[in-house]
């Protein structure tokens, strides 16, 4: 949908934007998320059907909180929520590696990038040094073209917003209502990208069924795959509708050739040498994902402080921290001095 990160990736994880039309990563919203009931995440559908077989690997804790763990699973399968047993569900990004190492990866895992970072962020995010994320993208394809059964690990790559660059080509329309708002137009395209031995190189996709490809092809591929029968999804009608992915991978056997990709890097993040990385010592700029973040957050850390001088509080950190560096600086002072 044209709207936030939160939004988006309610629609590709539960079918639906949970009755919300923009962020709810903050403050009690978010701390208290799974303490109210919302429509059931994928893994709810999964466990449900019985299959238990599911991993998402963390690379965020945000306001103490494992975050797509807290926002979509959280609450939905209490067994889970156990401190003795989350850690199975939801473990380190670490931990991947060695499930795909070792041939012990689920039949579902989910990945979450380090989208917020006071340096080597992971995430895309406009204003972010992008190669992080590329060294990242990189190490986990090439972690699975190591693996034992790489032909079995389909790699999907997706984004929950579009960068903000312009599209020549005019949104779709789509069939949905939530009280009185209409989602009947889909947000700017963003890029896919699908990684299997059973897909040709140099394939380029698109949905062949009159229905665009959306973030909710990604729960009708899963749960086609999974052998659920739609009546048994509980996903919304936008995921009964969706396109799925399976038309993309058309080769009768499994390609064998090895593909390497290159080592990339800017001045910020030089070549590896010796098998180590280096970086230059230059601290990352505040970018627009910090100053939509930064007000609210204070506004959570001095509940106390009266309307105006939270707004010059706002104003003044925004204006003078120039770097993440300066910027976590000044927000833990105030959460210390506010904590009093």
């Amino acid at each position: 949908m044209p709207g936030g990160t939160d939004v988006n990736r309610a629609f590709a994880l539960t079918g639906n934007t949970l009755g919300q039309l923009d962020n709810f990563q903050n403050g009690d919203q978010y701390t208290q998320w799974s303490d109210y009931p919302h429509r059931p995440s994928m893994w709810k559908t999964l466990w449900s059907n019985g299959i238990e077989d599911f991993k998402i690997y963390n690379s965020v804790e945000w306001y103490d909180c494992k975050f797509t763990y807290n926002l979509f699973l959280k609450g939905q399968i209490p067994s889970i929520d156990s401190s003795f047993v989350v850690g199975n569900y939801a473990p380190q990004i670490n931990q991947f590696y060695d499930d795909v190492k070792y041939g012990t990866l689920p039949k579902f895992a989910f990945l979450e990038p380090k989208w917020v970072a006071s340096n080597g962020s992971t995430s895309y995010h406009p204003g972010n040094d992008l190669i992080p994320g590329e060294r990242a993208l990189r190490d986990i394809f090439e972690a699975i073209e190591n693996s034992p059964n790489p032909e079995e690990i389909l790699l999907v790559v997706t984004f929950d917003e579009h960068g903000g660059l312009p599209d020549h080509v005019k949104p779709p329309y789509a069939n949905d209502n939530i009280q009185g708002f209409e989602f009947d137009i889909m947000g700017v395209r963003i890029p896919t990208i699908l990684a299997n031995r059973y897909i040709a190189p140099n394939t380029v996709f698109r949905s062949c069924t009159g229905t665009s490809y959306d973030a909710t092809s990604i729960l009708s591929t899963l749960l086609q795959w999974c052998g659920i029968p739609k009546s048994r999804w509980g996903m919304a009608e936008r995921t009964n509708a969706a396109t799925s992915f399976e038309n993309v991978l058309q080769l009768q056997d499994a390609r064998t050739d090895q593909v390497t990709l290159k080592t990339p890097w800017d001045a910020n993040f030089p070549p590896i040498n010796d098998g180590e990385e280096t970086t230059v010592n230059t601290e990352l700029e505040v970018h627009d994902l910090h100053k939509l973040l930064i007000p609210r957050m204070i506004t959570e850390l001095t509940p106390g402080m009266h309307h105006g001088e939270r707004k010059k509080l706002i104003t003044d950190v925004l204006t003078t921290a120039k770097t993440q560096n300066q910027l976590i600086s000044r927000m833990n002072a105030i959460e210390k001095e506010h904590a009093k």
